[in-house]
């Protein structure tokens, strides 16, 4: 598809474009004809995208009576490495300084026969357009310093239209974190609101630990009213860091002692890609001198109360601890006994964080293990273990293990009498599959909920994350930054992936482990090529590496369970059928789907890389800005399928019509206790996949924009421009294609008695 965006105009009464209804502003301009352009621009722009890295300042060079002063010249400093770019006023006695990037920074204005006027603390963030307004030359020799001070200088954006909220290395020191995860802080920000499922409530994401991936963007936080799950774009110094696999988590964590500043925006002009909210982080880069940190931040669950669950269960307080050292250094690069990089041109700036946790889980697996009687078809009150089961005995109305079987039949059609099943009923499969039972450890009736089967979760999960940076100011008109940062652990799922069906236990096939690996790279590269006309290059690339792997998944193969039946797709997976629990009092949930393929791994990688490049050119009071960008999005991985086939076990009669059976059609077999029909083999559902797909799928955006920043006069600024994003549709990268619905072969179909179709493949 195609968008095409659009600026607004302002007029310099206060910022009033940020106050005032459009609509008003039109009206107030009424008469002007450049009024009625600027509204007609306005009124048929599409929402504005943003990303920008890097800003522009400008300002318009005036002596005490208001006169322009042209040739004028302008030093702009960074006041932590002292980096400084140079430029003149032109006729019109305008300046502009393209991709400036995020800081501090002092303006210096040098014109003959006035004296020197300075402005110090000036502040950039990425995507601001800023002008320093005021700018008033006194007469003189060029031996006296007029420094303006900080409270009586009107730095302003230039009323782009831009909503944006603004968190500082500051804020991020004297802000209360539970983690390590700089996302947590976006709740205080104007305009964040908190979701759970995309409606209302709290945030889902989880602090309590450290980890290479994981935001609330998305996933708890939504900015601005924001689409959930992708109305957000995540950016870290210019690379796209959310998980195009579901939008919700990132890839990438920006670390609060790496973090120079967090930007959240709303509304941008022309020259900005992604969208339509945007959380831009910046990290933290290297000075003119050396600078540094050590920490260590820590937490200790060891004076935590236990549980009352725990306490009666008899188990012990989970033990969690969370240990973060680590530290940082920036400053120029020096070689001892050498005069390399005596003007500090060449800056580096490296942090190191190791992670050490021990993670208890919220709520313990909590589960139903059928008695031995039940597993062995005894389903009275004297079987074995029954009587903690059931104390109040057993029921013909009960839909759970206490059902007296009243009603019940055989698979062969026989009627079961006296709650016992016959040995020659019991099924093999159903032995074989209840193997992965684990033992019960619970009294169940001093257990809330009844549970026969309570087990803690305590994991390890130690990783750390690295970044670097390193900034080269070749010379006043070229500079160049690049930076790394990579990030390790090893997560540990003891039941399921992504999240807990309720009655489940530890997964049988062992500790499913995701080795994950996170890498973002960015560049940026400034060419001024002359005072008049600069070049920037940016290029950004996050990636993502976590599948995840079962530790002893060959112990729940058909082999070793002794499971001896063929499934629909016997080749498909060696793993047996996994099983849906049939609710509270019946068994266990096992339904974790074994999608591993043969490689005994399921496959999650992710990876974004992207490319732009922006011109700006200024003619005296225009700042002319084009540009191109384009991003692959990429993501590849296994999907949720059940290539060793799930069964489900219900507590309502069967019908029984398959062909060749001794039972009659229509008769019902089953009974209304979902253990005992596992326990004779009679499911309710099978479903299997034949292979295990990996969806290695991808898109495209390019992206082209011009616009025009045009100071008017000291009192009105145009924001005009025109973007064209093409947004590619997903395709498949391995040349199968896609499954895609086709309804006007329906009836086809039908007619050919394949209502099943309707099918085909896209390539």
């Amino acid at each position: 598809m195609k968008q095409t965006t659009a600026g607004m105009a302002s007029r310099d009464l206060g910022a009033l474009s940020r106050h005032v209804p459009f609509t008003r502003l039109c009206w107030s301009l009424a008469g002007r004809t450049i009024a009625v352009l600027v509204c007609i621009v306005f009124l048929f722009a599409s929402a504005m995208r943003g990303q920008l890295t890097t800003g522009s300042l400008s300002g318009t060079v005036a002596d005490q009576s208001g006169a322009v002063v042209p040739n004028a010249r302008v030093t702009l400093t960074n006041e932590a490495s002292h980096d400084t770019r140079l430029t003149t006023s032109n006729s019109a006695g305008y300046f502009s300084f393209a991709a400036v990037q995020p800081g501090s920074y002092t303006v210096t204005i040098d014109a003959n026969g006035f004296n020197i006027w300075k402005q110090s603390g000036i502040p950039m963030n990425p995507g601001d357009i800023r002008e320093v307004s005021g700018i008033k030359l006194t007469t003189g020799g060029g031996t006296t310093t007029v420094e303006v001070q900080a409270a009586a200088a009107q730095i302003l954006p230039t009323d782009s239209g831009e909503r944006a909220a603004v968190l500082s290395s500051k804020d991020i020191e004297k802000l209360a974190l539970e983690g390590r995860n700089v996302s947590e802080l976006l709740k205080v920000l104007p305009g964040v609101s908190m979701t759970s499922g995309g409606t209302s409530g709290g945030t889902s994401m989880d602090f309590s630990a450290s980890a290479p991936t994981g935001s609330t963007v998305g996933n708890g936080l939504t900015t601005s009213g924001a689409p959930y799950r992708g109305g957000t774009a995540y950016m870290l110094d210019g690379a796209n860091i959310i998980d195009p696999g579901c939008n919700c988590y990132s890839i990438a964590v920006p670390n609060p002692d790496m973090t120079q500043e967090v930007k959240v925006q709303g509304s941008f002009g022309a020259d900005s890609p992604n969208g339509p909210e945007i959380v831009n982080v910046i990290s933290k880069s290297g000075g003119s001198q050396y600078h540094g940190e050590g920490y260590f931040y820590a937490r200790n669950q060891v004076l935590n109360a236990n549980t009352w669950l725990n306490n009666n269960s008899g188990i012990k307080r989970p033990n969690g601890e969370y240990y973060y050292p680590g530290g940082n250094l920036g400053g120029p690069v020096k070689i001892p006994g050498t005069s390399f990089n005596a003007n500090n041109k060449l800056l580096f700036w490296v942090g190191y964080e190791y992670y050490k946790q021990t993670l208890p889980a919220a709520q313990p697996f909590e589960s139903y293990i059928p008695s031995a009687g039940m597993m062995a078809g005894d389903f009275t009150p004297t079987g074995d273990g029954n009587a903690a089961l059931c104390p109040n005995g057993f029921s013909s109305s009960a839909n759970n293990w206490c059902n007296d079987l009243s009603g019940a039949v055989a698979p062969d059609g026989t009627p079961i009498t006296g709650g016992v099943i016959p040995a020659k009923y019991l099924d093999a499969g159903a032995a074989a599959l209840m193997k992965m039972f684990p033992k019960p450890n619970a009294n169940p009736a001093t257990t809330p909920g009844g549970f026969n089967y309570i087990q803690p979760i305590t994991n390890e999960q130690n990783g750390y994350v690295f970044r670097a940076r390193v900034d080269y100011n070749l010379n006043d008109n070229t500079k160049f930054f690049a930076t790394y940062q990579q990030g390790n652990t090893t997560f540990i799922t003891p039941g399921h992936v992504w999240w807990t069906p309720s009655y489940t236990i530890p997964y049988p096939g062992g500790n499913i482990t995701s080795p994950n690996t996170s890498r973002v790279v960015t560049a940026n590269l400034v060419n001024i090529i002359t005072p008049t006309l600069t070049n920037e290059f940016v290029f950004g690339w996050g990636w993502d590496d976590g599948p995840f792997n079962p530790s002893k998944l060959s112990a729940i193969y058909k082999s070793a369970l002794g499971y001896p039946y063929a499934t629909v797709y016997n080749t498909a997976s060696l793993v047996a059928p996994s099983i849906n629990s049939a609710g509270a009092q019946t068994f266990p949930d096992i339904s974790q789907p074994a999608f591993f393929g043969t490689s005994g791994s399921y496959p999650l990688l992710k990876a974004i890389p992207s490319f732009a490049d922006n011109v700006t050119k200024v003619w005296r009071s225009h700042t002319f800005k084009f540009g191109a960008f384009t991003e692959l999005v990429g993501n590849r991985q296994g999907v949720w399928s059940y290539p060793n086939g799930v069964l489900s076990f219900g507590s309502s009669p069967e019908s029984n019509n398959v062909a060749g059976s001794q039972v009659a059609s229509g008769t019902k077999i089953g009974s209304s206790n979902p253990t005992a029909n596992l326990v004779m083999g009679i499911a309710s559902g099978f479903s299997q996949n034949n292979y295990v797909p990996v969806q290695d799928m991808a898109y495209r955006t390019t992206a082209g924009y011009i616009m025009d920043n045009w100071h008017v006069n000291s009192r009105l600024n145009l924001n005009l421009g025109v973007r064209f994003d093409h947004i590619g549709r997903w395709y498949d990268r391995q040349g199968t294609g896609l499954a895609v619905w086709l309804p006007q072969l329906y009836q086809q179909d039908v007619a050919a008695n394949q209502t099943a179709g309707s099918m085909v493949v896209e390539y």
